[in-house]
């Protein structure tokens, strides 16, 4: 019971760890400075993410996960590739900030549906009500800009 604990929280600090990154790497490229303020604020809010379910992990004396995922890098390296091709458009990086942030969203999903104790539910609740609030966020942002690009 306690490694399909760990599993699952190891899970979620890579599932942070990629979202923290997503969103840096975004509001490095992003024109809009309401938009960077937008994914720095999140990015830092991931990283908090991380922390806490670290340290929940490290007071289940096993080893918390401390980076992102090889398919989190990977993808933010096609996205460097393809801005270089194609130029850096803020609504491309919200389309994809979107796309990033459903798979946290499903990922969190996931895990609360793990028999988890009472404390850690209390926490990937609470992390999974924010992570879909941000994806409803950038869901309602990239629809703005769809219009404003159309318009």
């Amino acid at each position: 019971m306690t490694n399909d604990i760990i599993s699952t929280l190891n899970s979620l600090i890579t599932t942070s760890k990629d979202s923290e990154q997503g969103f840096r790497s975004s509001a490095d490229k992003v024109k809009d400075q309401n938009l960077k303020d937008i994914f720095l604020s999140k990015a830092e809010r991931c990283k908090g993410y991380v922390v806490e379910l670290q340290e929940y992990v490290s007071k289940l004396n096993a080893k918390p996960e401390g980076s992102g995922s090889v398919a989190g890098a990977l993808h933010r390296g096609f996205l460097e590739v393809k801005y270089m091709l194609t130029g850096e458009d803020d609504y491309a990086i919200l389309v994809e900030c979107e796309r990033g942030e459903g798979v946290a969203r499903d990922n969190y999903l996931a895990a609360l549906k793990e028999d988890l104790p009472t404390e850690v539910l209390a926490i990937v609740q609470k992390q999974y009500n924010q992570v879909a609030e941000d994806y409803a966020t950038i869901s309602n942002l990239k629809e703005k800009y769809e219009i404003n690009k159309t318009l």
